[in-house]
């Protein structure tokens, strides 16, 4: 059986940009990122 291996980088053949986005959101609320914040 042969493996097959298809990587999708610029997001032609699958958009993930709202997956992506949900993703951000989550991670930013989650670690208290936001506009105007900084880390230092």
């Amino acid at each position: 059986m042969r493996r097959l291996a298809l990587f999708d980088l610029d997001g032609t053949l699958i958009d993930l940009r709202a997956a992506f986005r949900v993703w951000a959101v989550e991670f930013a609320t989650d670690h208290q990122l936001g506009p105007g914040r900084s880390s230092g």
